[in-house]
């Protein structure tokens, strides 16, 4: 991005927009010597073993860090587990996207929320899994 992308032609700055996406499931397999969590019956297989989500926990410490800076952009989040929650328990406003998600994520619902974040031209996605 060069320093004149940030500003319309008023002079004025334009606010950047961040999307939030989290991937709740992402890695559970991993840590338990699992290949991943795509499949089926592997994510059940995972918590058996005693894996526990920690997307979650990154996405927030990401938002910690930027949250002195909360009015300099706008965040577009989706909602519940994808992001939304993060964003309400680090108290960032924010803008919930709408999709249709299950209770558990798939990989389409991460490669939805990519195309909707990227449809409302957002600057950065800020990934965490």
């Amino acid at each position: 991005m060069q320093a004149n992308d940030c500003h319309e032609r008023t002079g004025r700055p334009r606010s950047i927009k961040i999307g939030l996406l989290v991937n709740p499931i992402a890695g559970l397999g991993g840590t338990v010597g699992l290949k991943g969590t795509d499949g089926k019956g592997i994510y059940h297989r995972a918590v058996e073993l005693g894996a526990k989500p920690r997307a979650g926990e990154r996405a927030m410490r990401a938002l910690q860090t930027l949250s002195p800076n909360a009015g300099k952009f706008e965040l577009l989040t989706v909602g519940g587990p994808m992001g939304g929650d993060v964003a309400e328990t680090v108290g960032i406003a924010h803008e919930t996207v709408s999709l249709d998600i299950g209770r558990r994520t798939s990989a389409s619902d991460t490669r939805d929320a990519a195309m909707t974040f990227q449809n409302s031209s957002v600057s950065l996605i800020l990934f965490a899994g």
